[in-house]
């Protein structure tokens, strides 16, 4: 009997939590969705801008971004790229773009690790902007356009930005694709909220002067988090967060196309979580462990407890239901395909691989 008094107030509280967490997000991806109007609008002054790219062993991923680079509408003042102890043909390969390009330059860290090359390559320029992202992404042709122009219009320190995985062929890519669109439109719909605790330094752009007043709280001694710091750290400041949703601001990357690379990832996403001093983040965080702990209990009660068998479908069904409408919401910027399916298939292993990231993430040193 208290075994069933107890699985039922659980499966209730935690119900009731993530429905009005969920219920936040689609208030807050209705926040965001609207175009930018101002997209075609130009001015006679632009603020200078530099375009850093950090890349460690990428000489598969690097001739699609040069490509998208250089299809930019909008002119960009300085690319600086900076090799991270590359042993493959990284180097060579930029060596050679650079010296086509004069607003390029190829710098090699001088320490360890991409949050240390991201901070010599930002000391290392003056302009006023600054706009990140990845090796192994392809930018839209109009993204440094909008970016620019929205920084020119609504000024800000930090700018989150959507990032996506192009269509994985094998089920696991398609699986690890949605999981990853539903942190990303999570994040982002937090921040429409006025409560941002994620951005993903694939697709960001934030103020020199405001990372430089940052810098210090940006957790160097960590291998992940040099984008999650930065905006907890302006966020702490009081700085102007915005967040757009925009079909020439979505950058895309490839897809994690087995569950061991994909598992590395989240284990060094979650090895910063210690760290954490936001208190949005911290609750988020907290709240989601506690709901798949819960699950993974009622699932093992399930064996011995009527109770707790019926209460660990209650549970189940009603979170998946709860992921899959907020989901929906994101579809007009996201394209995401058969969302029923994979989300019911998503939603049998996530407490599972949450558990074990969160715990992989706490105990290993892992590397970018």
């Amino acid at each position: 009997m208290l075994i069933a008094i107890f699985a039922s107030l659980i499966t209730t509280v935690c119900l009731t939590a993530y429905a009005l967490f969920t219920h936040n997000l689609k208030k807050g991806w209705k926040n965001i969705t609207s175009p930018t109007t101002f997209q075609n609008h130009h001015h006679t002054s632009y603020p200078t801008c530099t375009l850093v790219v950090a890349f460690h062993n990428e000489e598969a991923n690097l001739p699609a971004l040069l490509a998208s680079i250089a299809l930019q509408t909008h002119p960009i003042d300085e690319i600086i790229f900076i090799d991270d102890h590359s042993t493959d043909n990284t180097h060579s390969i930029l060596h050679d773009w650079t010296t086509q390009h004069n607003n390029a330059h190829l710098l090699t860290a001088t320490q360890c690790g991409k949050k240390a090359a991201l901070q010599q390559a930002i000391l290392s320029t003056q302009s006023e902007l600054i706009l990140c992202t990845d090796a192994d992404c392809i930018l839209p042709s109009q993204w440094a356009h909008t970016i620019i122009q929205s920084y020119t219009h609504h000024p800000f320190d930090i700018l989150i930005l959507p990032v996506t995985m192009s269509q994985g062929t094998n089920l696991v890519a398609q699986i690890t694709r949605l999981e990853f669109l539903s942190l990303v439109s999570s994040g982002m719909a937090l921040a429409g909220i006025s409560h941002p605790i994620m951005c993903n330094g694939a697709n960001l752009a934030f103020r020199r002067s405001a990372w430089l007043q940052a810098q210090d709280k940006l957790h160097n001694q960590l291998i992940s988090g040099d984008d999650v710091f930065l905006l907890h750290a302006i966020k702490q400041q009081h700085g102007k967060i915005q967040v757009l949703t925009h079909p020439d601001l979505i950058v895309s990357t490839h897809p994690t196309t087995t569950i061991s690379s994909f598992m590395r990832q989240r284990s060094r996403w979650g090895s910063k979580t210690l760290s954490y001093t936001d208190k949005d983040s911290l609750w988020v965080a907290g709240g989601i462990f506690t709901i798949c702990i819960t699950q993974i209990i009622l699932y093992a009660g399930a064996f011995f407890s009527p109770a707790c068998r019926l209460c660990a479908l209650i549970l189940f069904i009603g979170k998946w239901l709860a992921d899959y409408t907020f989901l929906r919401h994101t579809q007009n910027t996201f394209t995401i395909h058969n969302l029923l399916l994979h989300t019911l298939i998503l939603s049998i292993f996530y407490p599972f691989y949450i558990i074990m990231a969160a715990c992989s993430g706490l105990l290993n040193n892992t590397k970018w």
